[in-house]
């Protein structure tokens, strides 16, 4: 059996110590807000990403809408070869977006990104363009860009 001993020297040989980890434990599996180590230890999920907070780990209408989504296809690039799921959030987004005005959520800024640096990138260029749109359309008495008079 590997502990998470040994997980760690490795990782600390393959890579950069940049990317540390809080704790030495290396997950071995998860269910619901449970995690299990390498070495069988019994864990609650404090650190989890956005979607397991949500749902859990292996909820399974997740497990189902993963297998049902790669018997077609597992991934493309949306600005390359775009699909029809893509469009069909984009206007359920627009649907619950508050407000009486028609929206593109905030005209034309809808943009579907992972968390990596490009993105906040392109995040802070288009939250800088839609407040110029702002200004433009509603004056200089806004006060905060989040809020849309």
């Amino acid at each position: 059996m590997t502990t998470n001993a040994d997980w760690q020297q490795r990782k600390e040989k393959a890579i950069a110590r940049g990317m540390g980890n809080v704790l030495p434990v290396y997950i071995a599996r998860a269910e619901n807000a449970e995690l299990w180590d390498v070495e069988g230890n019994r864990y609650i999920d404090f650190g989890s990403g956005i979607a397991v907070v949500n749902t859990g780990h292996g909820h399974p209408k997740i497990k189902q809408a993963v297998h049902d989504q790669i018997e077609n296809f597992s991934h493309t690039c949306v600005m390359v070869t775009p699909y029809d799921s893509s469009v069909q959030l984009a206007e359920k987004l627009n649907e619950i977006v508050p407000g009486p005005s028609k929206k593109k959520t905030w005209p034309g800024t809808i943009i579907f990104m992972s968390f990596t640096e490009p993105t906040a990138t392109i995040g802070i260029r288009t939250a800088r363009r839609q407040f110029r749109y702002w200004k433009k359309c509603w004056g200089c008495n806004l006060k905060y860009p989040r809020t849309i008079p």
